[in-house]
């Protein structure tokens, strides 16, 4: 399970918010080696940019579901099923 904790408290999400989340279990966090870390977090209308302890990309963006965040996904597009 992942957590978040968003920049603003009380606000939503949105598209350049920079997060903490704990990355999920997929096959992509595992492959870079972010599964189960701690991190920070930009995110994009489709995709997160995970960021290392400098502030600088980690890795190559990837998809909500793959971070774990899929509910904050839905949150910012609710018309997408």
């Amino acid at each position: 399970m992942s957590t978040t904790t968003p920049t603003a408290a009380g606000s939503g999400h949105k598209a350049g918010d920079v997060i903490t989340i704990t990355v999920g279990y997929s096959e992509a966090a595992c492959a870079i080696r972010a599964a189960g870390k701690t991190m920070q977090a930009r995110l994009h209308q489709h995709m997160v940019q995970l960021l290392d302890t400098d502030g600088g990309p980690y890795s190559a963006p990837i998809t909500y579901g793959e971070a774990g965040i899929a509910h904050i996904y839905r949150q910012m597009n609710p018309d997408t099923p």
